[in-house]
């Protein structure tokens, strides 16, 4: 009877550290996959921001933009060498408009070529992507649907610069993206970075 107990304890604690092992495996890769998730969504490893804006909390504001992007991006990669990008955005709030109706939505300059390869949310499941195009933009599919626009119509953004002055551009839609989450589909689009910064500017 000895053995047989011997033998069922230690297949009880093979079995028990057997589960430890494979639930740390799993807490592991969850992990690792919801980091992976997390910085490909668009936030990257790390995200570099002005003192003001930090402490002001609003990341929309043009006011806040970072200059000289050329010298940090250079001082980045002299600090970090191994770093993959160093990608700028314009992020700001916006009228978009299709000429009958007109919903405030959330901007986002981009290099969408640069991108491509790395953040998710900036592929389209309709249409184009914005490094295909230019004077082009791209909108979730619910700010699509609440526009009720179509790839190839025309929008229109108007909004504060910089200098408190108001500025608008027309652009092409291209490409419409559905991430998943309501907020960024409802209230999101991007454009490119270089028009971004003229509309703000």
């Amino acid at each position: 009877r000895t053995p047989i107990r011997s033998m069922l304890l230690i297949c009880i604690i093979a079995g028990a550290t057997f589960a430890v092992t494979a639930f740390d495996g799993f807490i592991e890769a969850l992990s690792a996959d919801f980091k992976h998730d997390v910085i490909h969504s668009g936030l990257g490893e790390f995200v570099i921001m002005s003192k003001d804006q930090k402490q002001s909390g609003d990341l929309t504001k043009a006011q806040y933009a970072i200059q000289e992007i050329k010298n940090i991006r250079s001082q980045i990669r002299k600090e970090f060498p191994n770093s993959k990008s160093v990608l700028p955005r314009q992020k700001f709030h916006s009228l978009i408009s299709n000429g009958d109706s007109t919903v405030t939505a959330v901007g986002i300059g981009i290099d969408a070529l640069a991108e491509k390869d790395y953040f998710t949310l900036t592929h389209v499941k309709k249409g184009k992507n914005l490094y295909e195009s230019t004077n082009s933009i791209t909108l979730g599919k619910k700010l699509a649907d609440k526009l009720k626009v179509q790839i190839g119509d025309n929008i229109t953004l108007l909004t504060n610069t910089s200098k408190s002055r108001l500025n608008a551009v027309d652009l092409e839609l291209v490409g419409i993206f559905e991430t998943g989450n309501d907020e960024a589909d409802t209230m999101m689009f991007y454009i490119d970075i270089e028009e971004a910064n003229k509309l703000v500017d």
